[in-house]
């Protein structure tokens, strides 16, 4: 019934006002003082909630703004409180185990932004709340821009009003406005997408070229280093692979994609003094791997892999197929609300 009605507010499109309301509200308090709908607790499998984040910055970026800093705390601060946060090795152990425990939540991190150290570590530290990064070896202390941030800050950046035949005869891009600049990212992130990584750093240098661009490597450092990496994991922080250079697996030969997941993997192993067991997709959609990618990560010895597929996962969830989701609405209130939507519809 619970179930039924939270998916007749969904197709009436009043889910985000209602949820609102129940964020603002709620929780209703079990007796331990959880976050907890005890109707779901007794009707609906235990499942855990992965969440995922990527940049937490206070930093004016109108075309692809962060998760504020406050707005992280807020949501740290709910899990504290609220809900049973594991780190992702005990997640992927206890769905083996078939002891899933209520309200579970795993705070995961994309692309090592050096952002994450500098303003997300010391909420997680003082919360004591565990988390994992999933690192692009490339990029990590080494001064080099993944390819889709170059094409962000290029498309951000730039002050021509148009491009024309870019990726090919015939297409043209008007950049006057913020809108114009993000339809334009995602149909050219489209086309990089497909692009060995031969490829796409030619075509990299192209658009930069019609965009009368270049990128400043010196203006500021993006993403994390190895100290950085080694203090945070001396503090219980998780890490795991996101590739050498974050391209997309599917799109790769089979020869190509072990190359990135086992590379990456051998680099933080001996950086890190560890054994990596998990393993994030490149973006992450279905379309992005396959069945194949999976069967390269097992063979690699890996022991789960994350996507960007909306959803929570339990019992029987493929591990290498595990479910992610983002929180990036500017209400606080929504965040609790919508962990209960999933709770109660997944």
């Amino acid at each position: 019934m619970l179930i039924a009605f939270f998916r007749v507010l969904d197709g009436l499109r009043l889910i985000k006002p209602v949820m609102g309301f129940v964020g603002r509200w709620a929780p209703v308090y079990s007796q331990k003082g959880r976050c907890v709908w005890p109707y779901i607790k007794r009707r609906r499998n235990a499942n855990v909630h992965l969440l995922a984040y990527h940049r937490v910055s206070d930093a004016c970026d109108s075309f692809l703004p962060p998760m504020s800093i406050k707005m992280f705390e807020t949501q740290m601060a709910y899990l504290a409180t609220y809900c049973n946060v594991l780190n992702l090795d005990e997640a992927v152990e206890r769905i083996k185990a078939q002891d899933v425990p209520d309200d579970a939540v795993v705070v995961t991190f994309d692309d090592g932004y050096a952002d994450n150290y500098i303003h997300a570590f010391p909420i997680l530290k003082r919360l004591s709340i565990p988390a994992t990064i999933f690192l692009p070896t490339d990029v990590i202390g080494t001064g080099r821009i993944l390819w889709h941030d170059q094409v962000f800050s290029a498309l951000s950046n730039s002050k021509v009003p148009l491009i024309e035949g870019f990726p090919e005869n015939g297409s043209r891009f008007p950049l006057r406005t913020l809108q114009d600049k993000r339809r334009a990212q995602d149909s050219i992130s489209l086309y990089f997408r497909s692009l060995d990584v031969p490829r796409r750093c030619h075509e990299i240098k192209r658009l930069f070229g019609l965009l009368a661009f270049s990128m400043n490597l010196e203006s500021s450092r993006v993403y994390l280093d190895w100290s950085e990496v080694k203090a945070m994991q001396s503090h219980g922080i998780g890490f795991g692979s996101h590739s050498v250079s974050h391209p997309i697996l599917s799109f790769l030969s089979e020869t190509e994609a072990r190359e990135e997941i086992l590379e990456s993997k051998r680099l933080m192993e001996k950086m890190l003094g560890i054994r990596v067991k998990s393993f994030a997709y490149p973006s992450g959609r279905r379309q992005d791997f396959s069945e194949t990618t999976k069967a390269l990560l097992r063979e690699s010895g890996y022991e789960c892999a994350v996507s960007m597929i909306h959803g929570t996962n339990s019992v029987g969830t493929d591990l290498f197929e595990m479910r992610r989701t983002q929180y990036q609405d500017g209400n606080p209130h929504m965040f609790g609300a919508r962990l209960t939507y999933y709770k109660c519809t997944s």
